[in-house]
């Protein structure tokens, strides 16, 4: 049976081992966050788990700058079709993340891969401004 993140490699065209070498790329920014924290994950290798509850539609934090560089968050947010989080882009190719539901302290943030790239989301406002 083909995993979803096995259907998302298929939709975009890519490799297992192509997205190891975009995954693990040298232009990483690690954060810290009060509304997250990286830890080992059941579901694959580290994760990105909920420092506080989080409420539906908060802004968690960034995941990419400009197209060029992945941020903790980015780098090690996992993939689910169960997600409780969503990557948004800003004009400038900022990735920004926010929950879809509420979750929990010391969830697992996951967000859907395929909905990301098959259907990208651009907003036109700064995550401070987002209700």
């Amino acid at each position: 049976m083909v995993s979803d993140y096995e259907l998302m490699l298929e939709d975009i065209n890519i490799s297992k081992e192509q997205m190891n070498l975009i995954t693990n790329s040298d232009n990483l920014i690690e954060t810290v966050s009060t509304f997250y924290k990286k830890q080992k994950s059941n579901i694959h290798g580290i994760g990105v788990f909920a420092s506080k509850n989080l409420i539906k539609d908060e802004f968690i934090g960034i995941a990419g700058l400009n197209n060029l560089f992945k941020t903790t968050l980015g780098r090690w947010i996992n993939h689910s079709n169960k997600n409780n989080a969503k990557f948004f882009f800003t004009k400038n190719l900022d990735v920004l993340v926010f929950a879809t539901k509420n979750i929990k302290i010391n969830t697992e943030i996951v967000a859907n891969y395929r909905d990301h790239i098959l259907n990208p989301k651009i907003i036109n406002i700064k995550p401070n401004e987002r209700k």
